[in-house]
């Protein structure tokens, strides 16, 4: 069974699942700014950089690689500077795809595969996902995420 809760992370504001049955293995939040996943040529530096902050966040906060055959339950909260993304529309799927694949690397990688700029690793076990758009930042460094995982 999952449980929706509510709590303020380092300014944010957020409401993130977690199985009743289950433990919270983490609640992150990392500022900066939130790279869509379709980008031209140049940007690619970026997105791998985001991913990687990503994905080294998680590793260093975890206790022991996590257990790939777990359910997790993943949820994510982003609160956007406008201004910084050209005040345009921001289709939120292509932002989330990052963020997902440094979860993902953070979670179950290695010390050695920490340092891989590969994120292939396997999240069909994130069984549940709740992505919640937060109010706007008014100023630039108020951008960024937080990011709960929660396992049963």
């Amino acid at each position: 069974m999952l449980e929706l809760h509510e709590a303020t992370v380092n300014g944010f504001n957020v409401n993130f699942l977690e199985f009743s049955d289950g433990i919270r293995v983490m609640q992150i939040s990392i500022a900066g700014t939130i790279i869509n996943s379709i980008v031209d040529t140049p940007a690619k530096d970026k997105l791998l950089s985001w991913k990687k902050q990503i994905a080294n966040h998680i590793y260093s906060k975890r206790q022991c690689k996590q257990n790939s055959k777990k359910h997790y339950a993943i949820s994510i909260g982003m609160r956007f500077y406008p201004q910084k993304h050209g005040y345009g529309d921001l289709d939120i799927e292509n932002y989330i795809k990052p963020i997902l694949d440094g979860v993902a690397k953070g979670i179950f990688c290695d010390s050695e595969a920490l340092r891989i700029d590969k994120f292939n690793f396997d999240d069909s076990n994130f069984v549940h996902l709740y992505i919640e758009r937060l109010p706007d930042a008014k100023i630039e460094n108020e951008e960024g995420i937080v990011i709960t995982i929660s396992e049963h």
